[in-house]
């Protein structure tokens, strides 16, 4: 804001008029999970392409049943996944892997082992140079990571996959 504010006062005026729950991903209480876009609002106007010009409750009954096949359609992908033994989506498990991947690389402090809480500090692995070497507190007990990641995706960042690690464990 500090930033905004040197370039526009106005902007930066203008900004902390409208609650921070409404434009900061940081502040949104872990609501849109991730999604910082209107590309939502895109797909679903894209279900409703073609109905812009039927009567009201046409287009309302057409909504309903659009919607209800994306959903009927979705279940019936998740549970063929669980069948196949998948606990997640492709995209969470792509996620979770390259998490993993770069948790390797991080080096973990106990602080309190009984009540869930280490320091992680990040490490380069095979990433361009200036990555790595910040700190981030984990709290197992909490489910929380000063990353905020946790919060924001509700999939477990490098940090707390680092705490995670099978030689950690005492």
């Amino acid at each position: 804001m500090d930033r905004i504010g040197s370039i526009n006062v106005e902007a930066a005026r203008y900004l902390l008029d409208i609650p921070l729950h409404l434009w900061s991903l940081h502040h949104d209480g872990g609501c849109r999970y991730g999604v910082q876009t209107t590309n939502m609002s895109e797909v679903f106007n894209g279900v409703l392409k073609g109905a812009r010009c039927l009567p009201i409750t046409a287009l309302v009954r057409m909504t309903f049943y659009r919607v209800n096949s994306y959903f009927a359609t979705r279940r019936e992908l998740g549970r063929k996944r669980l069948e196949e033994g998948h606990d997640y989506s492709p995209k969470a498990t792509n996620i979770i892997e390259k998490n993993m991947e770069k948790a390797g690389a991080h080096e973990v402090i106990v602080f309190d082992y009984e009540r869930g809480l280490f320091e992680v500090t990040t490490g380069r692995g095979d990433r361009i140079a200036g990555k790595g070497g910040k700190k981030h507190t984990v709290n197992l007990m909490q489910k929380t990571c000063t990353c905020e990641k946790v919060k924001i995706y509700k999939l477990p960042c490098s940090h707390v996959l680092a705490v995670c690690r099978p030689e950690l464990v005492i």
